[in-house]
């Protein structure tokens, strides 16, 4: 269908079973810094199927003017969304 597809993964562990098994194009760890960097404002959406509060921040840097970002996993925790400018930003309510 013509779309690249990048896994975004805490763990390096997982690449091979993304490119080999899964078709994935390409590979980016979360928690490096350098890779996130590189990836920045590339994407044309994402779609987020993490169940867990976590940072959005470095989702939504990753996405083009106009990106995308759809959560498909609810946090265990509640959370608030504030939308300004065209940004989401994330907050958990404590």
């Amino acid at each position: 269908m013509g779309v690249k597809v990048t896994v975004i993964s805490t763990s390096p562990d997982k690449k091979e079973e993304a490119i080999d098994n899964l078709g994935a194009d390409s590979f980016l760890v979360s928690r490096d810094q350098n890779q996130m960097q590189g990836a920045m404002s590339t994407m044309d959406g994402i779609i987020d199927t993490v169940f867990a509060v976590h940072p959005l921040m470095s989702l939504i840097g990753l996405l083009k003017s106009q990106g995308k970002l759809i959560m498909v996993g609810a946090p265990n925790k509640p959370t608030n969304f504030f939308i300004i400018v065209g940004y989401v930003y994330f907050s958990p309510l404590f």
